[in-house]
């Protein structure tokens, strides 16, 4: 996560770089989106740098702002949770809980819920590095997703799988 401000411009770069190289025509709606991921990381640097009264100040002003974002785009990214590289492909509803925990380089569509389980000891996804998950999908519960995955649109993630796979299917 973000923790100076060096962390946060590298952030801010490896993204915008992600999506420039990623496609070929930009269009206002990934220029958005970039605005709201610059946003969020932001967020994220003043939440986790600046303690300062300034910063705090600051910090409310932000979040205040990026949580009206994420209503307008319904978008709902806890701060904290996804590593450098987020590139999110549409705008439309994201859920992603605040336990999760998600590495580089997450490619994530739109109407996809990653959630914790419901009962006695609710956990939350784990998600590695250079995954792709497509739209529609859930992924719910105690589970771990390993590096370089490729998860399918409409899919129901409800276990675990190991790195370098393309699951899909309800349950995958």
């Amino acid at each position: 996560m973000i923790q100076n401000k060096s962390d946060y411009k590298r952030y801010i770069k490896i993204e915008k770089d992600f999506y420039y190289d990623s496609y070929p025509i930009f269009t206002k709606e990934l220029k958005t989106i970039l605005k709201f991921i610059k946003l969020y990381r932001k967020v994220e640097y003043y939440h986790n740098c600046r303690k300062d009264l300034l910063g705090k100040i600051y910090f409310f002003i932000l979040n205040h702002h990026f949580e009206k974002k994420s209503i307008q785009y319904s978008i709902f990214l806890p701060l904290n949770t996804i590593e450098e590289g987020l590139c999110i492909i549409h705008l439309g509803p994201i859920y992603i809980n605040q336990n999760t925990k998600i590495g580089k380089y997450l490619k994530i569509h739109p109407m996809t819920t990653i959630s914790k389980n419901i009962g006695k000891t609710p956990t939350s996804p784990k998600i590695g590095n250079h995954v792709w998950i497509g739209p529609g999908s859930r992924i719910i519960g105690n589970v771990t997703i390993g590096d370089n995955t490729v998860i399918g649109a409409n899919s129901t993630v409800t276990k675990s799988f190991s790195n370098n796979l393309t699951i899909a299917g309800s349950p995958a």
